[in-house]
Order: structure tokens, then C-alpha cells, then sequence
């Protein structure tokens, strides 16, 4: 039954009745959720992802109808229990982040967050935490949700709740907010410090239980880990923050290799040598009208002053880590971060022509 409703919603919508399609596609996700093994209701399968994001992308970027979104009603009056429709919710979140340059993919995120918030209740107060950092993600995107929300409100349900690793992830979540609302770099790295602690606590505790010694391939939260010391690492390279503590790029090679961390890795060098063809252009004034009027490696290197040089020998290095992180990550299908490696290249490379 499930399939059929699908060809169904393929074929309206080749004939352009999106509404339809819409329509369609919401009964094969009843019908897929309904037929699913308890087994398999612990977490969404890749069919079901599939059918959210059908949903969802149809709605909001051909419909422009924010309330379709709000996949929860369909399961209304239905035997599906209440923690497989908040997964599915919680999917469309997803979707949503992917998407909130769209004014419209705002609003939907204004309505989920709201309806999510109700379902969750006072009882989940992390999955409550992790609401409240998405609108606040939200509101890099817009001039102002219907509502507004406080870091501080998120640090009130973190101060009572034991450490684990989603408080972990909290932490460094809003260590990124602090970056994007322009604060301090002092504030953003001590909330990436917290969450260091954070793991290192439950790492600590952890041992306590284990007697035996644990390898590299079994560190806690690796991905966690390495998004914290990335950014730790970028806030002392930039001079954001004066600190004791000697965090190197080499340190970063013992952390396991992730689909992740290979990315991340590259698009930090790739930030980090772009930073500093920006402080060489501040304090040169030569090199700013130089290397933009052209004085590229098409001239000979011995014809070049060292410092154009220099300067283009970064630009190059940049343009390879920007270039390697787009690679690595489009087969990941974030659209985000596509988004900032191709404007990160684009930088990189006009600087060279």
C-alpha cells in the first residue's frame, strides 16, 4: 500500500498538482509508519527520512505553505504511539535547517519548534534544550521569530541535568551561537571549553567502570570532540582569545577519522590559511592593490616580491582545503555547509585572479 501511494505522489507531481503530491506522499508515510516492525520504531528508516523530506521540501519550496509541515496531524486518531511521531518531527526539523534562507522554511521552523515543544512536555528537558538552540540557529536566518530565546534559557536546563554527551553537544552549540551573534571570543570559547570538560567527566566516569585501558578507536564522542577542538583551535589562531593552553593542528590526527572530521579538518585549514591572507592584506597596503590588479602565479616566482609570494602560496593553499572540503562534503548532501565551502572557494579564488 505504501508503494502505491508513492507512485501516486511521483505521478502527480510530473503533472504539476503538488498539492496532490503532497497528499499522496503523506498517506504512504501513514501506511509505512503503520506496517513498520516494533523493532523498527525505535528510530526512522531510510524510507521514512525519505518520505519527511518529500513532504516537507514540496510544501515549502512549491506550495509555500508553512502549516503542511506539521506531519504530526496526520497520525492524529491513529494506533501510532507518541514517541514515533516526535521522531518524525524531529526529522522535519532536519529538513527544515537545510533549508532557512527561505522565509517560508522560517515560519515552518516557528510552527515545529512550537508543536515539538508541546509533545516533549517538561519531561525531556535535553530534548527541550535542543529546541530552543535550533530557534536559536533559527534567528541567524531572520529578522526576528515570533518569539525570542535566551543562551541563558538553555543554560538553566543544562545547570540540572547530569553530564552526558547531548549536554556536551549543547554546550558547544551555543559556544557556535556566541560565534554568529558577534560576542566575544572569550564567551564562545569557554562554552567549547565546558563542553570539553563535559566529555572529559563522562570520560573520567566511564573509567572508573572499566578497569582496562581504552584504545583510540573507543574515545568518547570522537565527532564531539573534534568540532570542539576545531573551534578552540580557530579562536586562538584568529586571536579571538589569549590562552596558556597549547592546542596544536597535530592534535587533531589523534582523534579517529570520521566521514565527519575529514571535512571539517580541511575546511579549518582552509579558513585558517584564508585568515591569514586577510591579516597579511591588512598589513601590507602593496598587497592589496597587487595581488587583486592581477600579480597572480601566472608571473614568474622570482619576478614576485616575497611577500606577494607568500601571500599567494596561502591564497593556493586555501583554494586546495576549500576545494577538498566541497568534495568530501556534497556527497553528505548538507546543504549548508555546501554552501559555505563554495563562497569559501569563491573567495579564495577570485583573490588569484
Amino acid at each position: 500500500m505504501p508503494r502505491r501511494w508513492e507512485l501516486l505522489a511521483i505521478c502527480r507531481l510530473k503533472a504539476t498538482d503538488r498539492r496532490g503530491a503532497v497528499e499522496a506522499h503523506g498517506k504512504a508515510l501513514v501506511w509505512h509508519v503503520a506496517l513498520l516492525a516494533p523493532t523498527e520504531l525505535e528510530k526512522l528508516d531510510d524510507k521514512t527520512s525519505h518520505f519527511v523530506s518529500q513532504l516537507v521540501v514540496i510544501s515549502v519550496g512549491d506550495l509555500f505553505d508553512p502549516e503542511s509541515v506539521l506531519l504530526s496531524r496526520l497520525f492524529v486518531n491513529l494506533d501510532v504511539e507518541d514517541k514515533v511521531v516526535r521522531l518524525v518531527m524531529e526529522r522535519v526539523l532536519g529538513v527544515l535547517e537545510d533549508m532557512m534562507h527561505k522565509p517560508v522554511a522560517q515560519k515552518a521552523m516557528e510552527l515545529v519548534v512550537e508543536e515539538l515543544g508541546r509533545m516533549w512536555g517538561d519531561e525531556y528537558p535535553i530534548k527541550r534544550a535542543k529546541l530552543l538552540v535550533s530557534m536559536l540557529k533559527h534567528e541567524y536566518h531572520s529578522s526576528g521569530p515570533a518569539f525570542k530565546v535566551s543562551p541563558d534559557q538553555v543554560l538553566e536546563i543544562l545547570l540540572t541535568e547530569p553530564i552526558g554527551v547531548d549536554t556536551s553537544e549543547l554546550n558547544y552549540l551555543l559556544g557556535h551561537h556566541r560565534q554568529q551573534e558577534a560576542a566575544s571570543g572569550e564567551d564562545a570559547y569557554t562554552m567549547y571549553t565546558q563542553a570539553q570538560n563535559v566529555l572529559d567527566q563522562l570520560d573520567k566516569q566511564l573509567g572508573e567502570l572499566q578497569t582496562m585501558s581504552k584504545s583510540t578507536a573507543g574515545i568518547l564522542a570522537p565527532n564531539i570532540r573534534g568540532v570542539i577542538m576545531r573551534e578552540r583551535i580557530w579562536l586562538s589562531r584568529i586571536g579571538e582569545v589569549q590562552t596558556e593552553e597549547q592546542m596544536a593542528l597535530e592534535d587533531l590526527e589523534k582523534l579517529p577519522a570520521t566521514l565527519m572530521s575529514r571535512p571539517e579538518d580541511a575546511s579549518l585549514l582552509g579558513r585558517i590559511a584564508l585568515h591569514e591572507v586577510y591579516s597579511q592584506f591588512r598589513s601590507d597596503l602593496f598587497l592589496t592593490i597587487a595581488v587583486p590588479m592581477g600579480m597572480t602565479s601566472k608571473d614568474t616566482t622570482s619576478n614576485q616580491p616575497i611577500p606577494t609570494r607568500d601571500a599567494l602560496n596561502t591564497l593556493g593553499t586555501a583554494e586546495q582545503n576549500c576545494w577538498k572540503t566541497l568534495q568530501l562534503i556534497v556527497a553528505q548532501g548538507d546543504v549548508t555547509r555546501i554552501r559555505e565551502s563554495a563562497g569559501s572557494r569563491i573567495s579564495s579564488r577570485s583573490l588569484q585572479t
